[in-house]
């Protein structure tokens, strides 16, 4: 999430700005951070949504506001919010739907109702504060099932399952070189691991290949995603691996 000042009047810039927490792509402590023997680079595994940010899809749909999709406690009781925005990540064209004030309008709750299961979009806000300034508040944010998708035998236990078996395709890579790797794949409502491609590299092609063998032909199955009613749903996801990034 990242906060911009800005002044009401003029609508300038404010010198220093604060900057609070990019989300474009920072992770938990759910992943794997280590140094492999002797050689420096810290290379990252993890596995989540596309986003750190998650929203249900039925809370999404219950939202009447914008304080209710922003992560909790981001949107505070006092906050006057003059404008928002909401904005569906769908590649080359995105679809968006802007407001006024805090509540929802019409188009905006058409918009939102289109975001399925695995749907990616970024919301903002800006917030005018008691000093006369306005800080722009935003997040991005991905659409995850009421019950997500898990690996049989832990998120551990599959994270270091692939710093194992990539030991040997890690063993010269070099920090400097060394770049966000992204794949994503599908799990589906059995469980099976589906469609998965290659959307950024570490930098290392042997890398990049090995890692989206592995997530190809894992030695275990997942246990697939549930919708709000209980039914197993196909759950799309990322494996995250090099350094940190977007």
């Amino acid at each position: 999430m990242i906060a911009v000042g800005l002044n009401g009047e003029k609508n300038q810039k404010v010198e220093n700005v604060k900057e609070k927490a990019l989300d474009a792509r920072s992770f938990d402590g759910s992943f794997v951070d280590f140094m492999n023997s002797n050689v420096i680079p810290r290379i990252t595994y993890n596995v989540d949504s596309r986003y750190i940010a998650k929203i249900t899809k039925s809370d999404l749909r219950a939202a009447q506001t914008i304080g209710e999709i922003f992560p909790e406690g981001v949107i505070r009781e006092q906050d006057v919010i003059t404008e928002n925005r909401i904005v569906h990540l769908l590649g080359e064209v995105n679809m968006e739907e802007a407001g006024k004030g805090s509540k929802l309008n019409q188009n905006q709750l058409q918009l939102i109702k289109r975001l399925d299961y695995s749907s990616d979009f970024y919301i903002e806000a800006y917030d005018r504060e008691a000093n006369g300034y306005t800080e722009k508040k935003i997040y991005y944010i991905s659409v995850v099932p009421e019950t997500q998708a898990t690996y049989q035998n832990g998120l551990d236990d599959l994270l270091e399952y692939l710093r194992i078996e990539t030991t040997e395709e890690v063993a010269d890579v070099q920090q400097s070189n060394l770049k966000p790797g992204q794949i994503s794949f599908l799990i589906s409502e059995k469980g099976e691991v589906t469609s998965a491609e290659s959307i950024s590299s570490s930098g290392y092609q042997k890398f990049d290949e090995k890692m989206l063998l592995l997530i190809k032909d894992l030695p275990r199955r997942w246990k697939p995603a549930k919708d709000s009613a209980g039914n197993p749903i196909s759950q799309k996801m990322t494996l995250f691996f090099g350094i940190q990034g977007c």
